[in-house]
């Protein structure tokens, strides 16, 4: 009896390791596909980024369009592209960070806010494509945005 109650000892520690490792495979497995998100969504910025990037300097003078823009100027016929691929480039930019750590945007809301405001075309760029946009995303830029309507 007493080999009969070690071996059955040793098949319940047995079990319980099974489990253990069934367990730690499936956290090792979520923590790979995080991973794997993240470097899905770091490619596809930076593919966007290198696009729009070559729209908005390969065309010269993103500066002057914007300075032009803003002081409602008449634009080139390549300006309004120029600024509304850096515009584009800098929301999505804007959802990348705030997908790989919403924390850091909340806490550093300042100069979001600052581009909200001053950048013009951004808000009338998140109108149009807030649809598209993630919830938590929307949630979190429709507060800064109606922050910015108060200060107007």
């Amino acid at each position: 009896m007493n080999m009969d109650s070690l071996n059955k000892w040793l098949m319940l520690a047995a079990n319980v390791g099974v489990i253990a490792g069934i367990i730690f495979l499936g956290y090792e497995i979520q923590q790979n596909n995080d991973q794997l998100q993240s470097q899905s969504r770091a490619s596809v910025h930076s593919m966007h980024t290198e696009i729009q990037r070559a729209l908005y300097e390969n065309a010269g003078g993103l500066a002057d369009a914007m300075r032009k823009s803003i002081a409602g100027d008449p634009l080139t016929s390549s300006e309004p592209l120029q600024i509304a691929a850096f515009i584009a480039s800098t929301l999505r930019t804007m959802e990348f960070m705030f997908q790989e750590d919403p924390e850091y945007l909340r806490a550093n809301s300042g100069w979001v806010i600052l581009y909200f405001s001053n950048l013009p075309g951004l808000l009338e760029l998140y109108d149009r494509t807030r649809d598209a946009r993630d919830s938590e995303f929307k949630y979190t830029y429709s507060r800064f945005i109606t922050y910015i309507e108060l200060l107007a």
